[in-house]
């Protein structure tokens, strides 16, 4: 059985590689997955307001987009420069914490953020996905396009260097995905409104599969404006705290989407296939080199709004980590049984894997909870994460797994 954490690299040098290593083999840790590159984070949001593994350093703040390994050039010749990674760190962690794997019974994972790179996104923003408006998707701008040919031609190339560079055993995707809508309006309008992506080489992949952006946007804004118009006249938001009204609109929506704008769920579909394509051409690489490819997904029930179809992507890993998490996002417990239930039928034979929030306000007795909710649909669990873990949740979580 796969018993995992994530760590991010700052954990790992500020607590010690050897002394990290030591300490996730004596609880039990066979898989260790640390982040080769990662997004930008604040301290307290998502994560509680210190770090628990190092007294050195309570706080932090990941910046954007920084890389943990030292590129070489030579396998990112095809692309401008100026979008090509460069190291920002001083240390080669991934180096490091390769070698230093071989020591220990612990299965060392490249956990790899794809298409979430906040610096180039924010940087470069004709690689960054686009809302029908043309109006850069999601919180900030954060997202590349996996449309994006330069794109691909990056996300490729840093998979081939941690192949065969770093002799990668496992590379684990995560935002392998595009942006969730940012809104608190719960009609479906607003949302397909700031769902990516409709930039120029979307829409170019959409008329190869025989559906027209244009088309589409123009009939969602036509349909959208009568919304907004009789929310700017009333000032009545069909939110969720409204739950009338909410129920009302979401139902109309989907009627005129069904009826009026049938492309739609088309180009939810597509959106799903670009992103499976993607991970198919990754895992034609990682294949080549022997190299096992994992993905970190969002929950089935709303895998779909970020472009995430478990049945097409099922056949390109091998295994999915469903990140359930409950109490630091107020997330019903309850879902638990029924996302992985549908993730286990919608992935077939996949190995499945539970992603478990292991970080305040969790407990020892919430992380127990879900450990039960989600035991009987699942081959492993996956704890996040080393560092935002109080010791006592930590080892809660490793010894009620055992124990069981």
């Amino acid at each position: 059985m796969i018993l995992g954490l994530w760590i991010h690299p700052w954990d790992l040098l500020d607590y010690g590689v050897e002394k990290t290593y030591e300490y996730v083999e004596s609880l039990g840790i066979n898989s260790l997955s640390m982040a080769v590159r990662y997004i930008e984070e604040r301290q307290a949001y998502p994560g509680p307001a210190i770090i628990y593994r190092c007294r050195s350093r309570r706080t932090y703040m990941s910046l954007r987009g920084t890389i943990y390994w030292h590129p070489d050039p030579s396998y990112y010749s095809g692309l401008p420069e100026k979008y090509r990674p460069r190291a920002i760190a001083k240390v080669d962690v991934v180096k490091i914490f390769r070698e230093k794997a071989e020591n220990y019974s612990v299965k060392p994972v490249y956990w790899l953020p794809v298409l979430r790179w906040d610096r180039l996104a924010g940087e470069y923003p004709e690689l960054a996905v686009k809302d029908i408006y043309g109006g850069l998707a999601g919180y900030k701008a954060q997202f590349l396009c996996p449309s994006n040919p330069i794109v691909r031609n990056l996300v490729l190339s840093v998979v081939e260097e941690l192949c065969t560079r770093y002799d990668a055993v496992e590379i684990e995707l995560d935002y392998i995905r595009y942006p969730e809508p940012i809104t608190n309006n719960a009609s479906s309008l607003h949302m397909f409104a700031l769902m990516p992506c409709h930039c120029e080489y979307c829409r170019r992949v959409m008329r190869n599969k025989g559906i027209e952006l244009d088309h589409l946007d123009t009939r969602l804004k036509e349909l959208l404006e009568v919304l907004i118009e009789a929310e700017d006249e009333t000032g009545i938001i069909c939110s969720k705290e409204n739950p009338e009204c909410w129920e009302t609109i979401a139902s109309m929506s989907y009627y005129y989407l069904g009826v009026k704008a049938p492309e739609a769920f088309k180009w939810l579909r597509a959106r799903s296939e670009i992103i499976a394509e993607l991970v198919s051409e990754i895992r034609d690489k990682t294949r080549s080199y022997g190299v096992e490819l994992s993905a970190d997904l969002t929950p089935p029930s709303y895998s779909w709004i970020v472009g995430q179809d478990y049945e097409l992507l099922s056949p390109s890993l091998d295994r999915v980590k469903v990140m359930v998490y409950t109490e630091p996002f107020r997330r019903s417990p309850e879902k638990i049984p029924l996302d992985l239930a549908l993730a286990k039928k919608l992935g077939r034979e996949i190995e499945l894997v539970a992603g478990i929030s292991l970080w305040p306000p969790s407990t020892p007795q919430t992380i127990k909870r879900d450990l039960d909710l989600a035991r009987p649909y699942t081959d492993g669990f996956y704890g996040y994460c080393f560092g935002w873990a109080p010791r006592r949740n930590l080892e809660t979580y490793v010894f009620y797994i055992m124990k069981r």
